[in-house]
Order: structure tokens, then sequence, then C-alpha cells
């Protein structure tokens, strides 16, 4: 349609946003041990539109939808709840309200509430879609992200936000990662929630203290409530089996 613009209406001109800087851009020719940057001479201009929506912006989306749909809803709520959970990633609030507006709502019950909303971010971590596979291929393909990231989640370690470090760079430029307070925090809760459910069940696959709990966690639940005193008994008696005599120090983590 390009090459034919000047002999039929069709557009003028193409622009071509992508994620990834050239420069980032892994040589496939290359082997492993030769992995290294493409040319510094290959040249991305900046791309300085922010993409990600505002508050103001879910509102006026919301707005439009109701009046398509003529219904009445609490716009202001609705979406700072909506931002609260996605921080504007454009296709996670996009996920969420259509979760919302195609499964939660009922003939009876055409009302959006904080509930819904809640339930609708909880169905978006729980379906599989093509975002949340990019990105466990992100994190497969630059385990040095992953490492950070879980550092992140699992140890509170702190990372000075600085785009110039080569895994914050990749990090913010597939938007895992932004930064609050000068440091890198992964961008969203229903990302750091995903992140998290993944990390636990790849762990859980090949941890033996995850099957060997799954077996006796029922006797520390009575009535539906955990009993807090069991789990301190059992720790203890469990610790001086490992531990008794051991000259080494504890290790914390």
């Amino acid at each position: 349609m390009y090459l034919k613009r000047k002999t039929r209406s069709t557009f003028r001109s193409v622009i071509l946003a992508g994620v990834y800087d050239i420069k980032n851009l892994k040589l496939k020719i290359r082997s492993k041990e030769e992995e290294q940057y493409n040319s510094l001479w290959n040249i991305a201009a900046d791309f300085n539109v922010d993409m990600s929506f505002k508050v103001e912006d879910i509102v006026r989306m919301l707005q439009e939808y109701g009046q398509d749909v003529q219904m009445e809803l609490d716009v202001d709520a609705m979406a700072r709840l909506i931002y609260e959970y996605t921080s504007g990633y454009p296709f996670l609030v996009s996920y969420v309200c259509k979760i919302v507006d195609e499964q939660l709502l009922t003939p009876e019950d055409r009302t959006w509430s904080e509930a819904k909303i809640s339930e609708g971010a909880r169905r978006t971590l729980a379906n599989n879609n093509t975002l949340f596979d990019d990105m466990e291929k992100k994190i497969s393909d630059f385990p040095e992200l992953r490492r950070m990231l879980y550092d992140i989640l699992f140890h509170g370690q702190e990372f000075p936000f600085n785009l110039n470090n080569q895994i914050i760079g990749i990090g913010n430029m597939f938007g895992f990662v932004k930064e609050e307070n000068g440091q890198a925090v992964i961008s969203n809760r229903i990302f750091e929630t995903w992140f998290y459910n993944l990390f636990i069940s790849q762990e859980a696959l090949q941890n033996q203290s995850y099957k060997a709990a799954a077996e006796v966690k029922n006797q520390f639940v009575t009535e539906n409530r955990l009993d807090m005193e069991r789990v301190l008994v059992k720790f203890m008696e469990h610790y001086a089996e490992i531990y008794e005599g051991c000259s080494e120090h504890f290790k914390e983590e």
C-alpha cells in the first residue's frame, strides 16, 4: 500500500515503533561466547512518547464506554482502582476492563464495583495471554534480568535506577521495571504478582521442600485457621534435627 501511495488513495507515510533498541538485539549468527551488542553506529531515534495511560485517560475511556452501552458508573473511582493494579499499562488496562465487561457483568447486575475490578485483575493473572507468554520468554532469554527481578521480589534488594546499567536498561525497555524514588521497582501490581507466581511455581517443581510441605500441611490447619503454635513447635523440632551440633552459621536466606 505504501509503494502504491501515488496511484491510489492510502496513507502517505509509515512509522515503525518497536520496543527494542537496535543495539540490544543479539546477533544470531554469533556463538554464545561471541555474543555482543550490535554496532553502536546503528542509531535509534529517541521515542519520548509516554505510552502508558494516566488516570484521566482511563476516565475518558470509561466515559466513552458508559455512553456506548448506556450505563452509569463511577468512572473516577473505577479508573483509580484500575490504575492501582496496572499503573496504566495499556494492555492490562484493556484486559481488566474486557474481563469485567464480558465475564463479570450479568443481566441482573450491570454495575461496575471495586470487587469486580479486583476479580478482573485476578482473572487477568490466571489467564494465559500473549503478553505473559512474551514476558516468560524475555526472562528466559535474559537470565540476569530474571535474577534481578527475583532479588527485588524475594530478597528486598534495592537497585539504583540507572539506564546505563545493561540489565536495568533492558528491564525498563521491556516495561518490567520503572523508577521510583531513585530505585528500580516492578512496574505494576499485576506484573509483581505474576512474577511472584511464576518464580514460586518454578521453584516448587525443583524443590523437595515444597513437595514435603504439601504432604504435611494439613496438620497445621484447624477449622480453616493456621495453628501458629503448632507451626513454631514443628519448626523448633525440624531446626534442632538439622542444625543441632552443626558448627556452621545458619544462613538467613
